[in-house]
């Protein structure tokens, strides 16, 4: 087996399905953050259960962050892991008294949960009819390929060309083993964009696997072959770990120097390679970006050892081994390319450096101020004016989404949507409580949560395109930040309009609800965010934090969020979200949903 084949892909069942009484509990959790110290998620849990034994109902202070932590990471890892200041474990911990008590436990619900596959169980297949195979590669360089534009369109063409034009016997490992294996990658990704094609995708991949070991080298082929694995792992509910595989990419692009600029070197006798470098080279820091803002974790490579240069904004089309073929873009000046097939990516490379300067900054163990101090302020409002300056710079190429669009890059609300969650962790460090001067941080970040629940139900209810990870994971927590803030502000009612906050979360639990219907482990999340909001509203219609809190069933999808004839059984309680969720669902066992970000750790 090649050496690639042992490091890209990791064992595929090494997580745990749901702790049950009497289970080894998971490992712990090492929480990232000034005088940080190790936090025992298995401590947490049997804390939970010890509580739960002793007075038929209980709760833990480490309830709510250990749910959330399980956003964050897969576990059954021998050693502790660590998520730092900037992973949803760490926000969870400011907001884990508004939330921490005796939230929704999982429902025992029959069938697979995302993340609750035994492994990889797809078996080889061959390749599909050339017709299939057309459809697949154009949904493939349509959807993803304008975000993550890794490969050549027109290499990927003649290998698709090469391979359906011989004949099925010569087909084989030894003289087309690079094009099969990238042709079953790219089918196995689209396939993935597709509703009802799990299966088959998940074919396509196992058999790329059959031809791994002609990319066995450190080279261009074997970065672009990670790289499709984690574009296969952004999608699927099983492939390798989106955190080990960024991370792998953008260790062999530094092996290779790919992350210094093009000067250093003689003329490239390749411009094709030359161009390609640089592409994996940021589609690699961009993932490794935001993985590590995720998991609260550092860079991959800081971003004073990156002088490369971004991709030349050009079709691919215009790019050979000889050279780039000079165009006329919008501005009629050759070479001034107003939309190509890399202007959408170079404008996300330009947001995750953005993003990355946040990582470092405000959110590094070793480089945290004080919000209050100048410094810190300093820091926020330049990275605040930068990224308004990027949204303003929006690709001449965005566009509104199509109903046949099968995901939402280079669209005009993937622009507002990232805008607005980057402001969330701009401004993360300065919710952990209320100021009087604080009142225009809470204000942005009421917006920005609001902004991101909308976008989400607007993108993916009444549409085809499919949820991802990434969809359960801001979503919920945008609308954690979002209640939160209603809860910690002193006049929530003066910010936000009932109306307004109703149909913010109502749109927020109807993709939550959509997103449980097809994935099991959600439903946790679903029903969590339907107890927090129901009772905030009660709170926004009776503009009282101390109305006594009474028991009531467990919601459904169909919650009232309007609070209807339920103002007295969904009221707050004096203390604000401290003891929001307290008697909810007493006496009840406690389930811990592991599932969907599993692959990111």
């Amino acid at each position: 087996m090649s050496s690639f084949s042992r490091i890209a892909w990791p064992a595929w069942n090494t997580y745990q399905q749901p702790l049950r009484q009497g289970q080894t509990p998971p490992p712990s959790i090492i929480l990232g953050r000034r005088k940080a110290r190790a936090t025992p998620l298995g401590a947490h849990l049997r804390q939970i259960t010890t509580l739960h034994q002793s007075r038929g109902r209980g709760h833990s202070s480490g309830d709510l962050p250990s749910r959330v932590g399980m956003l964050d990471f897969r576990t059954l890892q021998i050693e502790p892991q660590y998520l730092g200041s900037s992973s949803a474990f760490a926000f969870s911990r400011i907001i884990s008294l508004p939330l921490n008590r005796n939230l929704p436990p999982s429902a025992a619900t029959t069938g697979p949960a995302l993340g609750d596959q035994p492994g990889l169980t797809g078996t080889p297949c061959p390749l599909p009819d050339y017709d299939t195979a057309i459809s697949l590669s154009n949904a493939y360089f349509k959807n993803i390929h304008p975000q993550y534009p890794f490969l050549h369109e027109p290499t990927f063409r003649t290998w698709e060309a090469k391979v359906y034009g011989a004949s099925p016997e010569s087909v084989h490992t030894e003289l087309f083993g690079l094009s099969l294996f990238f042709l079953n990658m790219v089918y196995a990704v689209a396939a993935l964009l597709k509703n009802n094609t799990d299966a088959f995708a998940e074919q396509l991949y196992t058999s790329a696997q059959l031809h791994s070991d002609a990319l066995a080298n450190d080279s261009l082929e074997s970065i672009q072959a990670i790289l499709l694995c984690a574009m296969y792992s952004l999608r699927s509910l099983t492939g390798p770990s989106l955190w080990e595989l960024s991370g792998l990419a953008l260790r062999k692009c530094i092996g290779l120097g790919y992350h210094r600029s093009a000067k250093r070197h003689a003329p490239p006798a390749n411009m094709l390679r030359h161009e390609l470098r640089k592409r994996v080279f940021w589609v690699a820091q961009g993932l490794d970006c935001t993985m590590a803002l995720r998991l609260g974790r550092p860079l991959g490579i800081p971003l004073l050892e990156i002088d490369a240069e971004l991709p030349a904004d050009v079709n691919d089309s215009c790019i050979s081994e000889m050279g780039i073929t000079a165009e006329t873009g919008a501005s009629g000046e050759p070479g001034q390319v107003g939309k190509s097939t890399i202007t959408h990516a170079n404008h996300v490379f330009r947001l995750r450096i953005i993003q990355a300067r946040i990582c470092t900054s405000l959110f590094s163990d070793t480089a945290r101020l004080s919000v209050h101090d100048t410094a810190y302020q300093t820091r926020i409002q330049q990275l605040r004016a930068d990224l308004d300056q990027w949204h303003a710079t929006a690709s001449p190429s965005t566009k509104p989404l199509a109903v046949d669009d099968l995901t939402m890059f280079n669209s005009t609300e993937w622009y507002d949507m990232n805008y607005s969650y980057t402001i969330l962790l701009l401004y993360r460090n300065q919710l952990e409580a209320y100021e009087p001067s604080s009142d225009q941080i809470f204000a942005e970040c009421i917006r920005a949560s609001r902004s991101v629940c909308q976008g989400y139900r607007r993108l993916y209810i009444g549409t085809y395109r499919r949820y991802t990870w990434g969809t359960l994971s801001c979503l919920f927590l945008a609308g954690l930040v979002y209640l939160h803030c209603l809860w910690t502000v002193p006049s929530p009612w003066d910010l936000v309009a009932l109306d307004d906050f109703s149909k913010t979360c109502t749109e927020c639990t109807m993709v939550l609800v959509a997103i449980s219907e097809g994935w099991r482990g959600a439903a946790p999340y679903r029903d969590t965010f339907e107890v927090l909001a129901s009772r905030t509203m009660s709170m926004m219609i009776n503009r009282d934090r101390s109305l006594p809190l009474q028991e009531f069933p467990p919601p459904s999808s169909s919650t009232n969020l309007r609070g209807e004839g339920e103002e007295g059984g969904w009221s707050g309680r004096s203390g604000g979200l401290e003891q929001l969720a307290e008697g909810c669902y007493r006496g009840r066992d406690f389930g811990w949903p592991r599932w969907f970000l599993w692959r990111v750790y």
